[in-house]
């Protein structure tokens, strides 16, 4: 068994562990989905892969079709591996990355370096760091803004958060005004929102009708320092690329990170596909 970075709390236990299973009919069952955006892939991946979890004592339990989607989202990455030691049976297996160098971007087009390296190496190294939550109550977290939202006649300054889970991704990236990374950020904090202090329930689901999409963040959040607060309150969990570093086989400048959809570049037939899906 494979343990998640966050697991299902399900009738009182905490499921977080989890054994994937080939695709009745092959991957390509996988793709067989309306419009294939990558994080769409990846859901139907997951759906088709795994039908249940256990917790840290052994007991099972069945998923049902809902439990997919309220999945904290960042566990799609460790299922995300564990799918390719099965399909390439490696223990540690080595995958092409694209990582896009900045400095040789400028200009026309964007860059690219190819790097094939192993990540279970990286990791067993310490160049990227792994997080794993024990229980539920890790799933959410507070934080205090120095401004505070102006919001009717009150001003409110302690918000309530909880990890984005499969359904909200789905939903921030299906909204076509989601272009740039800032939109993207901003919308998955305002998704993780889930209640503010000194706020009734009802007031607070009126103020995201008010707030076009919901996002209630982007239009009431006054300062550069808020947003700080806001994005440096997130717990960490999953996969942390900070200490991990490339050159650019081009300019021989320092590429941080990595492309966490490499991992899920398998569930493409091709070149073509898999260029399209990187856009997404």
């Amino acid at each position: 068994m494979t343990q998640l970075y966050a697991g299902l709390q399900r009738d009182g236990k905490y499921y977080n562990r989890f054994q994937l299973k080939e695709i009745e009919g092959g991957l390509r069952k996988a793709l067989n989905i309306k419009e294939p955006t990558l994080v769409r892939l990846i859901f139907n991946f997951i759906r088709l892969s795994i039908t249940e979890l256990q917790d840290e004592s052994g007991n099972v339990y069945k998923m049902a079709p809902n439990d997919y989607g309220e999945l904290i989202f960042e566990n799609n990455f460790v299922i995300g591996r564990a799918a390719q030691k099965m399909y390439s049976n490696e223990i540690k297996p080595i995958f092409d990355e694209w990582m896009e160098c900045k400095i040789c971007s400028r200009g026309s087009g964007r860059y690219y370096v190819n790097v094939r390296e192993s990540w279970d190496e990286l990791i067993d190294k310490g160049h990227i760091i792994e997080t794993y939550l024990e229980n539920s109550d890790q799933h959410k977290w507070s934080c205090t803004l120095e401004d505070g939202l102006d919001i009717g006649k009150g001003n409110f300054k302690t918000l309530n958060f909880q990890f984005c889970t499969n359904d909200g991704m789905i939903s921030i990236t299906d909204n076509p005004e989601n272009e740039t990374d800032i939109d993207f950020d901003n919308a998955r904090m305002d998704y993780e929102l889930v209640s503010i202090d000194g706020m009734s329930e009802k007031d607070f689901n009126m103020a995201k009708r008010v707030a076009k999409d919901g996002k209630l963040l982007t239009k009431f959040v006054k300062s550069d320092k808020d947003w700080d607060i806001i994005a440096e309150s997130r717990p960490a969990i999953g996969i942390n690329l900070d200490g991990r570093v490339v050159k650019c086989d081009k300019c021989r400048s320092k590429i941080v990170g990595g492309d966490l959809k490499n991992f899920f570049f398998f569930l493409t037939l091709n070149m073509n596909q898999r260029r399209s899906l990187s856009k997404n």
